[in-house]
């Protein structure tokens, strides 16, 4: 009986965690209207982005695994066009952003690892608990 009970709480822990971090990793609308005021400002002033549109794509922590910024990618014409890092912290304000290009975790990291983003050109991938 003790054997079942502890299943079943270690279930309802596995299946309770997953949307409790999903929560947070989601940015709210300011940092989403964030990114979309950006793209439509160099689109306005440049023609890198003339039809580009900033995709989510998933947060950037630091090494204490605190979220720092969430990560665009922009589309251009369906491609690749650059990104943006919005600030995770305070004010949603552009941290990083290139007009060409994918962005800097492209083909490093996987779905079960963390993107770490300390500062300006400063991105690491999480590979073990305490490797990046």
């Amino acid at each position: 009986m003790k054997r079942i009970l502890g299943v079943l709480l270690a279930l309802f822990v596995l299946m309770i965690l997953p949307s409790m971090s999903s929560a947070k990793e989601n940015p709210d609308e300011s940092i989403k209207g964030a990114a979309d005021n950006y793209v439509e400002i160099i689109k306005k002033n440049d023609i890198f982005w003339e039809k580009g549109k900033a995709h989510y794509e998933f947060p950037l922590y630091d090494f204490e695994g605190n979220i720092t910024g969430y990560l665009f990618t922009v589309k251009n014409y369906g491609k690749d066009s650059g990104y943006l890092i919005v600030n995770g912290n305070g004010d949603p304000i552009i941290l990083e952003s290139t007009r060409e290009g994918s962005h800097p975790y492209q083909g490093r990291k996987n779905d079960y690892q963390n993107a770490v983003y300390v500062g300006p050109t400063m991105h690491y991938v999480q590979e073990e608990k305490d490797t990046f």
